[in-house]
């Protein structure tokens, strides 16, 4: 099934557009960023590894969301998590 490639490429996209786009996306970054997190439980580890790279272009908008609990433990949960991939 192609339907992880589709999933890779699209989270690929995400983080390519992160620098010169923050302002234009950072009104949906509350609704992907729960997905992204998600995301990095993805059974195949090339979506994974998009997705910890994808996530590392939006951590300073993460960084500045109060609570911090919102977004940032659950993401660091999970990227230790990730360093056992």
């Amino acid at each position: 099934s192609a339907e992880w490639e589709l999933r890779e490429s699209g989270i690929l996209a995400l983080g390519a557009i992160a620098e010169g786009c923050m302002d234009g996306i950072a009104v949906y970054l509350p609704q992907l960023m729960p997905w992204l997190i998600q995301t990095l439980n993805d059974p195949k580890p090339l979506v994974r590894s998009i997705t910890c790279w994808t996530l590392s272009r939006y951590v300073r908008w993460v960084v500045e969301q109060e609570p911090n609990d919102l977004y940032l433990r659950p993401l660091i949960e999970e990227l230790l998590k990730r360093v056992l991939d």
